[in-house]
């Protein structure tokens, strides 16, 4: 494998912020395959503090001929997701039945898939776009995951491979979704597939005052490691203890790991949490 390199450009996208819900940040690093071959990073990651909410959301582009502009794709899919999830979930202020939250989930994701057609739309081009599928929006396909923090709890949504997961003070670590039998390897779902629909997973959370961090993750790292949830969870722990250091050890630490492995991209966003959260309020389908 190709020796590290104080030139490589590692950090594609890095954001953070701060509110009084805590503070955190993304990042995004270039894979060392993708460095090698000289081609773009395909991820994209967002950490958004405003006075109202916190928005975290990390989105791994396919990457492959067919799916050219993933690297758009990805970026584009943050940028109509945390509008949406804050909209839901200043909407979801009263007790949600078993009942009545299939509905929710589905008209968040199909929300989603609508607005993200119509920007990758506008990206080629057109003035005033539907949110029909069309056959040119597979080059743009990439995966989502993202939450999004209130005072009324916490809006988590994944909709492709990749980890969310939270910790509390006694570094136990936590996945909010289980694995999804059916995106295993390269398969995986994605914004970009016709006729895909309801296959994300979504939940509200009111989370247990002792947990402090939330950690969302493309499957880079998982993928180099692997794929074993259970060495991925020592990562949160690690993280956790080098808080306070400059992002250019994280992002050379997360670029090691892709040269160690499988060379993939590498994305990250990262939530630490200074509210009292309280007990009550939990939501179908997380295991929180």
């Amino acid at each position: 494998m190709t020796s590290f390199s104080e030139d490589v450009l590692f950090s594609n996208s890095q954001t953070q912020g701060q509110n009084q819900l805590g503070d955190g940040f993304s990042v995004s690093v270039q894979g060392a395959r993708h460095v090698r071959n000289d081609t773009p990073c395909q991820d994209s990651s967002l950490y958004l503090a405003t006075e109202e909410y916190v928005f975290c959301g990390v989105a791994d582009g396919h990457g492959d001929k067919k799916h050219a502009m993933s690297h758009i794709g990805s970026k584009l899919a943050l940028d109509v997701a945390h509008p949406i999830l804050f909209d839901a979930l200043r909407s979801l202020t009263q007790p949600i039945s078993q009942r009545d939250w299939p509905t929710i989930q589905s008209n968040i994701e199909k929300r989603i898939r609508w607005e993200w057609n119509c920007e990758c739309k506008r990206y080629m081009g057109e003035q005033s776009p539907t949110g029909e599928w069309t056959q040119e929006l597979l080059n743009f396909g990439t995966t989502l995951l993202a939450t999004c923090h209130s005072a009324n709890g916490t809006l988590f949504f994944q909709l492709g491979d990749g980890d969310i997961a939270i910790m509390n003070d006694a570094e136990e670590v936590q996945f909010i979704f289980d694995e999804d039998d059916d995106v295993t390897g390269t398969i995986t779902h994605s914004l970009c597939r016709p006729f895909e629909e309801n296959v994300s997973k979504c939940t509200l959370l009111k989370l247990p005052t002792d947990v402090r961090m939330v950690l969302l993750s493309s499957d880079g790292i998982r993928d180099c490691l692997q794929g074993d949830r259970n060495r991925f969870s020592t990562i949160l722990p690690w993280l956790n203890s080098k808080r306070d250091d400059d992002t250019d050890t994280l992002n050379k630490w997360l670029y090691s790991i892709s040269n160690n492995g499988n060379g993939d991209d590498i994305s990250l966003s990262i939530h630490y949490t200074t509210t009292n959260n309280d007990l009550s309020g939990v939501l179908p389908n997380g295991n929180a």
